[in-house]
C-alpha cells in the first residue's frame, strides 16, 4: 500500500512571504486480510463435536487477500484450548502485529501446524480443558496468513471439542490406556511437521 503524507508551512520574512511545501511517499506493507478459518466441508466435525486426541478433522483457511507483490502467503494453524481468544467481526480479527504476537505466545495456544503454503490441514485437536467424560468444551481455532515481508493476518472462530473419552470409557482403564497410546502415536506424527508461524 502506498501512503502519501503532505504538509505545508509558511514563513513571513521582512522582505516578503515565502512558503515551503513538503511531500513524502511511503510504501507500507499491510498484513493479508480478511481471511477466515473453519472446518473443511467434508470434515465430520461439521456434524458433531470432534473428540479431542481421537478424531482427525479437516481445517481450512481461505479468503485472504494481499497485494500481488506480497505473495505467496504462508498459513499456520493454532488452537486456544481455553477458548478465551475471542474472534472480532465474525471470524477475522483486526489485530496489530504486536497483538497477534501476544495472542500466539499465550500459554493456552497450541501449534497445530507452522507456516506452510498449504491452506488446509488434517489434524487431531488437543484435549484442552475438557474433563474425560465431561461436557464438550469451547476452544478457539486460529489461522494466520503471513506474507514474504513478515506481515501477519489472523482469523479465529470458536469450535466445540468433545473430551477424548466418554463417561463410560473414562471409567474403563483399558480404554484410557488405548486412548493414550493412540494419542502418543498421533502426536509423534504431527510433531514431525511442526514449524511455528
Amino acid at each position: 500500500m502506498e501512503c502519501t503524507i503532505e504538509g505545508l508551512s509558511a514563513e513571513v520574512l521582512a522582505s516578503g512571504q515565502a512558503s515551503v511545501f513538503a511531500r513524502v511517499e511511503l510504501t507500507v506493507n499491510l498484513p493479508p486480510v480478511p481471511g477466515q478459518v473453519s472446518f473443511a466441508e467434508d470434515s465430520p466435525a461439521l456434524i458433531s463435536a470432534p473428540r479431542a486426541l481421537v478424531d482427525t478433522v479437516g481445517l481450512i483457511t481461505s479468503g485472504w487477500t494481499d497485494s500481488a507483490d506480497d505473495l505467496p502467503l504462508r498459513y499456520a494453524f493454532f488452537v486456544d484450548t481455553s477458548g478465551l481468544v475471542t474472534p472480532r467481526d465474525g471470524s477475522t480479527m483486526a489485530a496489530s502485529q504486536a497483538e497477534i504476537q501476544t495472542i500466539l505466545s499465550g500459554s493456552t495456544i497450541r501449534v497445530l501446524r507452522g507456516a506452510d503454503l498449504n491452506a488446509e490441514l488434517a489434524t487431531v485437536l488437543p484435549q484442552g480443558l475438557a474433563v474425560p467424560g465431561g461436557p464438550d468444551v469451547q476452544m478457539t481455532l486460529i489461522a494466520t496468513a503471513r506474507d514474504p515481508l513478515g506481515a501477519v493476518g489472523l482469523a479465529a472462530t470458536h469450535i466445540m471439542v468433545a473430551p477424548a473419552l466418554s463417561a463410560e470409557e473414562a471409567g474403563n482403564s483399558s480404554a484410557v490406556t488405548n486412548a493414550a497410546a493412540g494419542q502418543l502415536s498421533k502426536a509423534l506424527e504431527s510433531a514431525s511437521s511442526s514449524d511455528p508461524a
